[in-house]
């Protein structure tokens, strides 16, 4: 990333540390929020996450929706973008699974608990499931 004037006053002003020079080239050692290949790189990480090393598969028809049968039952991940919700018979089975992701990100994962609206659509639980929402 080439240094412009811009970021070279929010470099200073805001992380408080020494000045930079305009037109210095930093290392980015992964993607930016709002460049054009992050979506893809981003998508291309996840996938890898929960399929590769958590054993997801996604289904047929929606390759955003995940699921996996283990000593726990079935577990399903609704994944839109950066937002998850996990779902599975036990509030403990989806706590593990939200924690396993977890371990792999930088930043947080906001628990929001149980699900009634999900990227705008109203949730109405008509069964005993336990689901935890989790967005990064």
């Amino acid at each position: 990333m080439k240094v412009d004037a811009p970021f070279q006053q929010w470099w200073t002003e805001e992380l408080k540390r020494p000045p930079i020079e305009i037109g210095q080239v930093i290392p980015i050692q992964k993607a930016l929020q709002g460049h054009p290949e992050s979506p893809r790189l981003w998508d291309k990480y996840i996938t890898k996450i929960l399929i590769d090393e958590m054993g997801f598969t996604p289904t047929t028809h929606e390759p955003c929706l995940y699921f996996k049968y283990d000593n726990t039952g079935l577990t399903l991940i609704l994944r839109q973008v950066d937002d998850f919700l996990i779902a599975n018979d036990t509030e403990e089975a989806c706590d593990e699974i939200r924690d396993q992701i977890q371990q792999r990100m930088t930043n947080p994962l906001n628990i929001l608990g149980t699900v009634r609206k999900f990227n705008g659509v109203n949730i109405d639980q008509t069964r005993d499931f336990n689901h935890v929402h989790c967005q990064t």
